[in-house]
């Protein structure tokens, strides 16, 4: 998880101007171009490894699911002292019959102290 570590509520400053980056399809295609395949998937299993290394350090909550007549819709929250962030998922098989993804998600990550927004 991204850390956002300064206390911003220790000290009085000017307001921040809070910008939220948007990661696409088309943009992680493009990093993994630049990095390499290699390079990007080494960089990803090192960031889970030191992860999992401190796994109790997580608020851990069980995912929420709201189920109807063709699909989920399930929310799952996780966060340390530093970071929030949440992943929301659906799974509507119906969605091939409106040319739609059976599957869609997104995420977001928020610094703890503050509530703001880094992805």
């Amino acid at each position: 998880m991204s850390h956002l570590h300064s206390d911003p509520l220790s000290t009085p400053s000017t307001p921040v101007q809070v910008h939220t980056e948007f990661l696409s399809a088309t943009d992680a295609a493009r990093l993994v171009a630049r990095v390499g395949v290699e390079a990007c998937l080494r960089q990803m299993v090192q960031a889970l490894e030191a992860d999992f290394a401190r796994w109790s350090d997580f608020d851990k909550t069980a995912r929420t699911a709201a189920h109807s007549a063709h699909g989920v819709i399930e929310l799952m929250p996780v966060a340390d002292a530093h970071d929030y962030a949440f992943k929301y998922v659906n799974g509507h098989p119906i969605n091939t019959q409106h040319g739609l993804p059976t599957v869609m998600a997104f995420g977001a990550l928020a610094d703890v102290a503050t509530g703001a927004r880094a992805l």
